[in-house]
């Protein structure tokens, strides 16, 4: 059970714990999540499974509403009777401000914290440095890449890179920089030796206060901090401010006005979330981080969705119809397709046979000089007598008399030559690669499909759930 929030003294400034310093399927940390403890108060920003606030919270705030893991977060912040959701904040003498970042294609969140004097920034991901947090006394930031940024599919944002945010906090007077959403790309660079330009790599369970001075600069030495509204960018919506008074000695209206949207919003009880995605149960932080990584659909996940199981087996069935039925149903078709050609080439083998007839008259020889074959009359005698003639194509100028063998059936009637082995091979060749197509095409159409109605179900069943949370959501905070 959550216990309650240490009490400090007023005065020594906030405690900010990291909750985790993992992005999102870290294979090695929790979350990035962050713990804010002033006073009698305490706020989480953000966090997942690994990474919950073990203390008893006033508000549970998110920099992202639509992220993958907004239906485990909903799920932990029904425990401590909240709604986790961006939006400003001011409780005891800590005032807390929802400022815009570009992140992604929807808004996305980062807060400014203050407190005592002193600016604490928790903006865990972005694509361009967030200006209103120049020249704060703590900044944890984004991580995802090493020494290039990540850019996302269709040009709408991504992650900057830890050697561009470490050169741009220390341009902009940042004092202390502390690296708390760390992905893939940062960890192979840890597990190398490397270490940031400028700043330190955030570390899970470790409280910060803006009061220290990190070593290498002088107690009491402050940048420059101008005046700075998070609100004036004009390139974002201003977020929603509201004023709320929490404390643990008198009832709390913030709890108590999202306590009555708890029995609308708490869909997660029944495994669904508020997109509709799927929720583990509490585990143990290795455990977290090695079944989230894990693509298996038994594996619990809490951002594995039923169509997401149904999508991941369809993918591995398609593929093994592709790497073991595709060449087997095309040597099948292709063997069919010569045993039934040579057992034609032999039928018509018994039923024909070669005679050899002659030309009765000289070949036309063309007045316009086109030398191609013309036709001509040929004869021959039957085994029973009798003489038969046709009209064979021969090059122009054949003497009377000319030899051409011809075939024939049994009622002495000029046909083609039986089929060949050569070309039975052909036709088996043939009909191989059209059946190896025919199906590389019905197994594309078949994903594409699959994929399409699996996307129209999910989408439909976001516009049905965003309809219920979209009213309450859209107000942030009860007034």
């Amino acid at each position: 059970m959550p216990t309650s929030p240490a009490r400090g003294t007023r005065g020594q400034g906030p405690h900010l714990t990291l909750l985790g310093v993992g992005a999102m399927n870290s294979p090695r940390y929790a979350p990035a999540g962050l713990l804010l403890r002033h006073g009698r108060s305490a706020v989480a920003f953000d966090g997942g499974p690994g990474a919950e606030p073990p203390v008893c919270l006033d508000a549970w705030l998110v920099t992202d509403e639509h992220a993958e893991l907004r239906s485990a977060l909903h799920r932990m912040a029904a425990e401590h009777k909240l709604v986790p959701q961006a939006g400003d904040l001011d409780l005891d003498g800590l005032a807390v401000r929802a400022c815009p970042v570009v992140h992604t294609s929807h808004p996305a969140w980062g807060y400014r914290i203050e407190a005592d004097g002193l600016v604490a920034v928790w903006a865990p991901e972005f694509w361009k440095f967030p200006a209103w947090a120049d020249g704060a006394d703590l900044m944890f930031a984004e991580a995802s890449g090493w020494d290039r940024p990540i850019r996302f599919r269709g040009g709408v944002g991504g992650h900057m890179s830890v050697r561009d945010v470490a050169t741009e906090a220390q341009r902009r007077g940042v004092r202390w920089l502390v690296f708390a959403h760390i992905g893939r790309p940062s960890l192979r660079a840890i597990d190398a030796g490397h270490r940031p330009p400028w700043g330190e790599w955030g570390s899970e369970g470790r409280t910060y206060t803006p009061t220290h001075v990190p070593t290498g600069r002088k107690t009491g030495e402050r940048s420059p901090r101008r005046q700075t509204d998070c609100h004036a960018d004009r390139d974002h919506r201003p977020c929603q401010r509201v004023t709320r008074s929490c404390s643990h000695s008198r009832p709390c209206p913030f709890r108590a006005g999202l306590r009555a949207d708890m029995g609308h919003l708490d869909h997660d009880r029944h495994g669904s979330g508020v997109q509709g995605w799927k929720t583990a149960q509490p585990m143990p932080q290795e455990r977290w981080e090695a079944d989230a990584m894990s693509t298996h659909p038994s594996r619990r996940n809490p951002v594995r969705r039923t169509s997401d199981r149904i999508q991941w087996w369809l993918a591995r069935v398609l593929l093994a119809v592709m790497v073991i039925g595709l060449p087997a149903a095309a040597v099948s078709a292709g063997l069919l397709t010569y045993r039934a050609q040579m057992h034609t080439g032999h039928v018509e083998s018994s039923a024909r046979h070669t005679v050899t007839a002659h030309l009765t008259a000289a070949a036309p020889v063309p007045s316009n000089n086109d030398y191609s074959r013309v036709p001509a009359t040929a004869a021959w005698t039957a085994a029973d007598g009798t003489t038969h003639t046709a009209t064979v194509r021969m090059w122009p100028g054949e003497r009377a008399g000319t030899p051409v063998p011809l075939w024939v059936d049994h009622q002495d009637t000029v046909t083609s030559a039986p089929l060949t082995r050569g070309q039975a091979a052909a036709a088996a060749w043939t009909t191989a690669a059209m059946t190896a197509g025919t199906l590389s095409l019905l197994c594309l159409a078949a994903w594409k499909g699959s994929v399409c109605v699996l996307d129209h179900h999910r989408y439909a069943q976001w516009d049905a759930e965003w309809s219920q949370v979209e009213p309450r959501w859209s107000k942030r905070l009860p007034s």
